[in-house]
């Protein structure tokens, strides 16, 4: 997680006195990233009720009023906040971040024509890689994996567990400083998912493992 948090910061740098919008559980990935990234990097945490986390309206209200930079969202809620009233989009946030679901085309589209000095990314990842690893910055209605955040590579292999050329099926890999040590008390799912990284000496990474995600 501080490999993901250092990342963004250096990406994505934070402005000076920067407002980042904290309504997420710290159970969930999201909370950790909101409220943790933005401290570290020494922006402002303006943290929503229950009340406002649950209620579209009242969470832009909340993100104008304090003049919000940058927001986390799921791709249902990034959709719901676009169908707001114009004076109720966060016109002020200039970062926004699209996690934990798949975000469709036609979400980018309407994002890009309501907000076109807003950046959004696309980010995705697993709990077994310590959350968002891989990211995308989307244009137009185009909605890239995009390429993996420091630290992080992602693969693409056939079932001998070798690259596929471009344009060919394969599965997603991924290894890195986020890959976690495995399932508790659970070996055998472990050692299904859990596979030794070889392409790991290539990056001076010996011994390292990778993640099996299953997508194709």
């Amino acid at each position: 997680m501080v490999n993901r948090l250092l990342w963004f910061g250096r990406v994505f740098p934070y402005q000076e006195n920067e407002h980042v919008l904290a309504k997420s559980s710290l159970s969930f990935a999201d909370g950790t990233s909101e409220l943790m990234g933005a401290l570290v990097h020494g922006a402002t945490v303006v943290m929503a009720t229950a009340d406002q986390a649950r209620d579209a309206g009242e969470m832009a209200r909340l993100g104008v009023s304090h003049h919000i930079g940058r927001i986390t969202v799921m791709p249902g809620l990034l959709a719901t906040l676009l169908e707001l009233p114009d004076h109720e989009i966060l016109t002020t946030s200039r970062v926004w971040v699209s996690s934990g679901d798949v975000l469709p085309p036609a979400t980018v589209a309407h994002f890009t024509q309501t907000l076109p000095d807003a950046q959004l990314i696309n980010t995705s990842g697993a709990t077994e890689v310590s959350f968002d690893c891989v990211y995308g910055i989307c244009t137009g209605n185009d909605t890239p994996i995009g390429r993996p955040i420091d630290n992080t590579r992602a693969y693409v292999l056939d079932t001998n567990l070798q690259p596929v050329p471009v344009g060919v099926e394969g599965e997603f890999y991924l290894a890195g400083t986020g890959v976690t040590r495995g399932y508790l008390n659970r070996p055998g799912l472990t050692a299904q998912r859990y596979l030794a990284d070889p392409f790991a000496t290539h990056f001076n990474d010996p011994g390292a493992r990778m993640y099996r995600t299953g997508d194709v």
